[in-house]
């Protein structure tokens, strides 16, 4: 099976803007709807975008949109896929779990930038973030977590990863981490047994 666009697994705020331009938005020529300001009402969505960028570079911008009269795209062959402005469109939406979108969210393009307004600028919390477990040796995404859309995999305690047994974290982008204490190691004294 095939998709439109491949997203992540992807959380009413808004973006996936192709890009903004004082004092508006600059359509994209091209994608899966075609030309126009690509949106979606999934925070978890919106959120992951622009790709390759760092958690702290990027925020959310919620908008009100004016979405005239709206098509609904909610399979890959739609005959008006990218030519639905040509039909008397406003607004092309994919509806969620249409198919379209690997991830099952829902998204629009709108042809008009003029028909949106900034309403919020959401920054970025970085104190949250999606985390997945790799409870297993050769786990399908043991090394490809972060292609998946999350920020942190942890493998839990006991699970058989590592010799010791304790669990483990690894995360993706090194400024999710704050430093909150520095603890100095003790000497274990001569002929002491277990831990401290």
């Amino acid at each position: 099976m095939q998709w439109a666009e491949d997203d992540f697994d992807v959380p009413t705020g808004v973006i996936k803007l192709q890009a903004l331009s004082a004092p508006g938005f600059r359509p994209s020529p091209d994608g899966m709807l075609g030309r126009g300001v690509y949106l979606s009402r999934a925070l978890l969505k919106a959120s992951r975008y622009p790709i390759g960028h760092p958690e702290h570079d990027k925020v959310v911008i919620k908008v009100v949109v004016n979405v005239g009269r709206v098509i609904a795209i909610n399979h890959q062959y739609h005959p008006q896929r990218k030519t639905w402005h040509d039909h008397g469109f406003d607004t092309a939406w994919v509806p969620p779990n249409s198919g379209m979108v690997k991830s099952g969210l829902e998204e629009d393009c709108v042809w008009d930038p003029s028909r949106i307004t900034i309403s919020k600028i959401i920054n970025p919390t970085p104190l949250y973030g999606r985390v997945i477990a790799i409870r297993k040796k050769d786990h399908p995404r043991q090394k490809t977590w972060h292609d998946h859309g999350f920020d942190t995999a942890w493998v839990p305690p006991n699970c058989g990863m590592v010799k010791s047994g304790l669990e483990e974290d690894c995360v993706w982008d090194p400024s999710r981490i704050t430093i909150s204490k520095i603890i100095d190691p003790k000497p274990v004294p001569t002929g002491a047994r277990g831990y401290m």
